[in-house]
């Protein structure tokens, strides 16, 4: 489980790279990835979903650049970003041996409250979008205020962590969609 104290400063990096992106002008589009594709499937927002994932795995890449990561692992014992799938699967491996609190990939997918037959197939990042994008749609679902709805993917604990997670997914949204908005010319 990540920290408060790493979370905040997560939180912090992210929006300081998402406030700097545009200043460099720098183009974003997902138009031909698995987010558009897995998007597409579910009938959600790709922007939305990339921007769960960037919440959930993004990892630092230099240059106040940060990128969802699929081959992140999340657990009491362990929390690394792999470099391959096939470290990352045996580090999976090594974990569920002794504890099934482990969260997945690209949308963090605990492995306790959503159990796979095969949890290592979560590396695959369609398999991970699919599974992550569906969980997300159920949570909108859940609720009519769209900042708890996406929160909820994060936590159903209360309201207002639900609340916070949601603030922290629209804002990073909102400044991916600037950034998509400006790639196409102004002209979504």
């Amino acid at each position: 489980m990540i920290s408060r104290f790493t979370l905040r400063r997560l939180c912090a990096a992210l929006a300081l790279f998402c406030a700097t992106l545009p200043c460099l002008g720098q183009a974003f589009t997902l138009k031909g990835t698995v987010y558009s594709k897995v998007a597409e499937e579910l009938q959600i927002d790709p922007l939305l979903l990339y921007a769960v994932s960037i919440k959930a795995s993004g990892k630092y890449q230099g240059g106040g650049l940060i990128s969802p990561s699929p081959f992140v692992i999340r657990s009491s014992q362990l929390t690394k970003h792999f470099n391959s799938k096939e470290k990352a699967q045996s580090a999976l491996n090594s974990v569920l041996e002794t504890t099934t609190w482990v969260e997945v990939g690209l949308m963090q997918i605990s492995i306790h409250y959503h159990p796979q037959e095969e949890p290592s197939t979560l590396l695959d990042p369609y398999t991970n979008l699919k599974v992550g994008g569906q969980l997300l749609k159920n949570s909108i679902a859940s609720s009519n205020d769209p900042v708890i709805g996406v929160g909820r993917y994060f936590t159903w604990k209360s309201e207002d962590e639900s609340r916070t997670h949601g603030r922290e997914v629209w804002s990073i949204y909102s400044h991916i969609r600037a950034l998509s908005y400006q790639e196409q010319g102004g002209n979504q």
